[in-house]
């Protein structure tokens, strides 16, 4: 489980890298999930990464930071089936509107937060 967390981590932080060099790939990002019944695939990823990252915990190096964002994962994943895909599209076209500097900077939190799963997700 530690190890798909680390895949996980690295994934965040390629994203963050290439949303941080051209922004406006984002919105492909965006306009990929907002298509027909895809919000629900994401929350069902949130789902069961947010249960990796919590069976991961106890053997990783930062357990806490691990339960947290598997507590927070799981979170989002319920909301996604929760709001329902109107309203989480909703959300999503208000994000692509955003200037390329407020991407920019989502980008930034994106790559932190991958490397500190990273840096967590390890024996």
């Amino acid at each position: 489980m530690v190890i798909v967390a680390r895949i996980f981590g690295a994934f965040v932080v390629v994203l963050g890298v290439v949303f941080l060099v051209s922004p406006s790939s984002m919105k492909g990002y965006i306009a990929f999930w907002k298509k027909d019944l895809r919000i629900y695939w994401l929350g069902v990823l949130r789902l069961v990464l947010g249960s990796i990252f919590l069976m991961a915990a106890p053997t990783c190096r930062m357990p806490a930071i691990m339960n947290v964002l598997g507590i927070l994962l799981l979170v989002g994943g319920v909301l996604i089936f929760g709001m329902g895909p109107k309203r989480v599209a909703a959300m999503l076209e208000w994000f692509d509107k955003q200037s390329e500097m407020v991407i920019r900077l989502w980008a930034l939190i994106a790559f932190g937060i991958g490397y500190i799963i990273v840096h967590a997700a390890q024996f």
